[in-house]
């Protein structure tokens, strides 16, 4: 598909400097065409991969299109699709990537754990991906924890009073910061989110024990009315039904509170998914929350120079303000520049237009300006 944000974050550009208008996120991020997907993951991504197809189709994505490239395990792992060079899932990821037309390149989070370098498997198959997809996204599925009925067990042997404790600290503290950060630094220009896919299981068993559930649901047993089909924890139908309307929002930005799709149950799965969704860190998600759905402060409060700039940006502020500082680029994807006492380092920021945001932290009111690197 054709990236046309720049297009339309262009248009907003000249608009949120010149008027008082508020503009939705949606506007930028709201796709509007199919993508064509490449999703390369194990048995609890398999789920996911195969039922977004339908949904999307069904919300009106009729470009939409995916390759799906599964193994079982650990196998299922990027690091181990790339070490296994000779097999023939290795060669389809490629030959797939060749072409040249993949918008979205999913993959798991699973990696090697004894290897200091948690993301060796990702780094690789995005460099690949980048040598002719240059404007591909990037989106990495977070899974549940497996085996359900030690959920507790292993969650108290961590440190940790409840299996929701364990995944977030899973999530933020090790897929974020310890993968999702690095790969961001090494890959400033390139979109990369996560999808939290556990979580579906996770709030789905809570209300199972909560008896919320509206719907005959057994924790073990038969696809169509479990939690889970196996002791290992591999998803019965309600779970991937909530799990795939969690990675349409995710990839497509779609409304769940419109999105007419039925799941075939009565407990409200599109509402659960939704709640998932908002409380996933803006940070990690494909497109940023409220970018300019926003509550400005007073430009008086703030100066930026200088501007056009070329290795370092500084910013003055109020004496009260505690703040923080954000570059995007024209598609709206974080762009990484540290700050440090008061100097945005844009040393390593390749030329161009961006947008940099500038956040009290204590009251979440945001200012916005207009940046040009120049060299």
């Amino acid at each position: 598909m054709k990236n046309i944000y720049p297009l339309l974050l262009g248009l907003i550009l000249s608009t949120i400097f010149s008027s008082e208008k508020v503009i939705a996120q949606n506007e930028i991020c709201e796709a509007t065409q199919g993508y064509n997907i490449l999703l390369i993951g194990n048995s609890f991504f398999r789920p996911y991969a195969e039922k977004l197809d339908d949904l999307a189709i069904d919300e009106g994505f009729v470009e939409h299109m995916s390759t799906r490239i599964i193994r079982g395990g650990d196998n299922g792992r990027p690091i181990n699709f790339w070490n296994d060079s000779l097999t023939q899932e290795h060669l389809d990821i490629k030959a797939a990537l060749d072409q040249g037309d993949i918008d979205v390149f999913g993959m798991t989070a699973g990696h090697d754990f004894d290897n200091p370098d948690r993301i060796e498997g990702h780094r690789a198959w995005l460099n690949y991906a980048l040598q002719n997809n240059p404007n591909i996204t990037i989106f990495i599925a977070i899974p549940q924890i497996d085996f359900p009925a030690s959920w507790d067990s292993l969650a108290q042997a961590n440190g940790y009073n409840t299996i929701q404790e364990l995944y977030d600290h899973f999530v933020n503290d090790i897929v974020h910061n310890q993968m999702v950060d690095p790969l961001r630094a090494e890959f400033p220009n390139t979109n990369i989110f996560t999808i939290p896919t556990g979580w579906a299981s996770f709030e789905l068993a809570q209300m199972k024990l909560d008896n919320e559930l509206l719907d005959n649901i057994a924790w073990f047993g038969p696809e169509a009315t479990s939690l889970f089909i196996d002791q290992k924890g591999h998803q019965g139908l309600i779970i991937k039904e909530a799990g795939t309307l969690l990675w349409l929002t995710s990839i497509y930005n779609v409304d769940l509170d419109t999105n007419t799709y039925q799941t075939g149950f009565n407990t409200d799965l599109h509402e659960i998914a939704k709640q998932i969704i908002d409380n996933h860190d803006p940070n990690y998600k494909k497109c940023i929350d409220d970018v300019f759905s926003i509550d400005e402060i007073s430009n008086n409060s703030v100066s930026i120079f200088p501007n056009p700039a070329s290795n370092v940006l500084n910013i003055q502020v109020n004496e009260k303000l505690d703040f923080d500082a954000t570059l995007y680029d024209l598609n709206g994807r974080k762009v990484y520049a540290p700050l440090n006492n008061s100097q945005l380092n844009i040393a390593s920021v390749t030329s161009g237009l961006y947008l940099l945001e500038i956040r009290d932290v204590n009251s979440a009111k945001r200012f916005f300006v207009k940046i040009t690197i120049n060299r």
